[in-house]
């Protein structure tokens, strides 16, 4: 053999030399193990909801449809989460080309996993209103503005997925992609922060120690 580097063809016909290839590892190693973690928390969801309907049949048909309408959802993000890492890994297994790609799966699971964090701040956001409409206004309408402003980053985040073509390219996208993050988890703060304010209220007016029975008597 000569003395030239080793290379492997790859199915776009462009030789790469064997030492410069990426880690396989370093490139879908995390992806792979957040599947695993999904997919172990979806798994403990399918219980909790089996729990929620055998124990409040008679909840309004709001939030029971809402619930299981969210977990349908969670199911089908779960599958196409599954789908792209076997695009990835088996798919265009030896292609490394592939991995820059980014397929219509990541685009669908983003949207659809913007649809779930709404729903569930929308349901929280509605139990906040039942539970506080006794209180101060302000603050509920502080969870409302906050949920309303999730829903509007969640739209532009939406939307800056499908000008996305490949990895390399979400550079140009990092801001709708922080402010996501960020809006987020500052909408999270504020409805966990007015439902202990309600609940801590409530617990003053009905002079009922456990937090369950206020939950039960306001709602």
């Amino acid at each position: 053999m000569s003395g030239s580097p080793s290379v492997l063809s790859m199915s776009s016909d462009v030789p790469v030399p064997v030492a410069d290839m990426p880690s396989l590892g370093m490139a879908m190693g995390g992806p792979l193990a957040g599947l695993s973690i999904t997919a172990m928390l979806y798994g403990i969801s399918i219980p909790q909801l089996v729990i929620y309907y055998r124990r409040y049949p008679n909840d309004p048909r709001l939030f029971r449809y809402s619930i299981v309408l969210l977990w349908i959802l969670d199911t089908l993000q779960l599958a196409l989460i599954s789908s792209a890492l076997y695009f990835y890994l088996v798919t265009s297994h030896g292609n490394y080309q592939a991995l820059l790609k980014f397929t219509w799966t990541l685009r669908s699971q983003n949207t659809v996993s913007r649809v779930i964090v709404v729903g569930i701040q929308a349901i929280y956001a509605i139990r906040i209103w039942k539970l506080g409409r006794h209180f101060y206004t302000v603050l509920l309408w502080c969870s409302y503005l906050s949920v309303a402003a999730t829903l509007a980053v969640a739209i532009y985040a939406i939307y800056a997925s499908y000008i996305v073509q490949d990895f390399p390219s979400l550079s140009s996208v990092s801001v709708p992609i922080s402010t996501v993050f960020a809006t987020t988890a500052v909408t999270d703060i504020v409805i966990a922060g007015v439902m202990c304010f309600c609940l801590h209220k409530g617990r003053e007016i009905t002079r009922v120690s456990s937090t369950i029975k206020i939950i039960v008597t306001l709602m």
